[in-house]
């Protein structure tokens, strides 16, 4: 994983040979990574979104009058996903080397909550080294 180190230049070819290979930017330094490259592609449409809204590693619900999205995708630990024709993305980063009965990359809490929304907390996504969210297309104000 080349993930949060200062290393700069191209990317030596012999890791394209690689099993679980990530080359989105999965770390920055600043709270600003700026557009990431292998997005250049991508065109905001004319509205922007004041709001985001996402079950992180958990199914689609709605929960006081706002609908979180679906983020059921199963991960892996290389992978950078973006959701459909939503305005989000994550990336995720590292293998469980400590889990024997094999690599997880959302959490599933089998016990009963009691608190307020309690489906907010029963799933979760989870990685050993690095997860980051993007949110795109989000309009200029406070969050």
């Amino acid at each position: 994983y080349l993930t949060g180190n200062l290393l700069t230049g191209q990317v030596p070819s012999w890791t394209q040979k690689a099993d679980n290979l990530n080359l989105f930017s999965s770390s920055s330094t600043r709270n600003d990574s700026g557009m990431a490259s292998c997005l250049t592609s991508f065109v905001c449409p004319k509205t922007s979104w004041y709001a985001l809204h996402i079950n992180c590693g958990g199914r689609p619900i709605t929960v006081n009058g706002s609908a979180y999205d679906d983020d059921s995708e199963a991960g892996g630990p290389a992978r950078f996903h973006q959701s459909g024709i939503k305005n989000w993305a994550f990336s995720t980063t590292g293998n469980f080397m400590d889990n024997d009965s094999g690599d997880y990359y959302t959490w599933s809490n089998k016990s009963t909550l009691s608190l307020a929304n309690p489906e907010l907390f029963t799933d979760a996504r989870v990685s050993p080294t690095s997860l980051t969210y993007y949110g795109f297309c989000m309009g200029n104000g406070n969050y």
